[in-house]
């Protein structure tokens, strides 16, 4: 990955943005695009999302919502089941059940919550994981090139190295 800092750290583009918006769960990209600190940037939120996605499991992705997710519909579906059985299906079943009298949305609203809160705080994990192997990478580009530098450098020598 050879990387400037007089371009967009994903497409090369020169033109650089002041006013990106704050997209990042951890707050790795600032307003003008720099990423974590380092002397790159991203000249949009496309580009910054398009690199970070190439770390991230397509599952948490930026614009995945939980309500998306199978897992989390699976357990919004097994609390929906459990509501049916201890509701019970007969009269005298629903007349001594301590959950009949709630409505169906009610009932499940708890473990709904949990559900989509469970996804929301793994999403934010994982882009924050996803942004720290970006960052290592690019790091490692930065450490590279500054070596090469110092190296090239005419007052290098080799002995003192």
């Amino acid at each position: 990955m050879a990387v400037s800092q007089d371009k967009c750290i994903q497409c090369g583009n020169r033109a650089r943005r002041r006013d990106i918006e704050k997209i990042s769960p951890s707050d790795a990209l600032d307003p003008d695009g720099t990423f974590m600190g380092l002397p790159y940037w991203f000249c949009c939120e496309d580009c910054y999302k398009k690199a970070v996605r190439r770390y991230l499991d397509p599952r948490y992705d930026f614009d995945k919502r939980a309500e998306d997710d199978e897992e989390c519909a699976e357990r919004i579906t097994e609390a929906l089941v459990d509501y049916h059985v201890k509701a019970g299906s007969t009269l005298l079943e629903n007349l001594f059940s301590p959950v009949a009298w709630q409505k169906p949305a009610d009932y499940i609203r708890p473990e709904k919550e949990a559900a989509i809160d469970a996804f929301e705080t793994k999403k934010i994990g994982e882009i924050a994981g996803a942004e720290i192997e970006l960052h290592n990478r690019l790091f490692a580009e930065w450490m590279h090139t500054l070596e090469e530098e110092i190296t090239a450098s005419p007052s290098y020598s080799r002995e003192g190295a």
